[in-house]
């Protein structure tokens, strides 16, 4: 929780204009030591170290055929 509240004020401080996956996924890696992460259909998850049992965050960019509820097949549609 410390986490997502530390990522919520840093993007609030940088405004409206710089929230995007990118920029979240950058802060996430910079931020946190010893965070790796993997992208696959859409996902781009991130974990501690290189066990990668259970990802600590995950962006989804893209609807599937289990979460259409979002509509993440709009533009500039994500979801962390």
């Amino acid at each position: 929780m410390l986490a997502q509240t530390r990522i919520t004020q840093t993007i609030n401080q940088q405004g409206d204009s710089l929230i995007n996956e990118s920029s979240i996924a950058e802060y996430i890696t910079k931020t946190f030591p010893d965070v790796e992460t993997t992208t696959n259909l859409g996902y781009t998850f991130f974990f501690y170290r290189e066990e990668r049992i259970h990802a600590f965050a995950t962006i989804a960019s893209t609807g599937n055929e289990y979460e259409q509820v979002s509509k993440l097949d709009r533009a500039r549609a994500f979801s962390v």
